[in-house]
């Protein structure tokens, strides 16, 4: 279903099940026209989180290298949008 057959029906948003960014949760799309406003913030917000020390900026680091090297093991999975 598109946006404009969602909003022909006069739907303004869809719940639908995640399965990339949270998978099994419940989400919502909403279509544009029902967005009134955006407000961007920056994370993570300065006032509110200490300066990580190195170890664990270390294991943040290693971290995220194993996450890459898992998505691109399964990069050409078909079930990877």
């Amino acid at each position: 279903m598109t946006s404009i057959d969602l909003a022909n029906q006069g739907v303004d948003g869809i719940r639908y099940l995640n399965a990339y960014e949270s998978i099994g949760s419940l989400s919502i799309a909403v279509v544009r026209g029902a967005i009134e406003s955006v407000q961007r913030v920056v994370v993570p917000i300065p006032q509110l989180v200490e300066r990580l020390d190195d170890a664990t900026l270390e294991w943040a680091g290693a971290l995220r290298d194993e996450v890459q090297l898992v998505a691109a093991k399964h990069a050409n999975d078909p079930m990877n949008p």
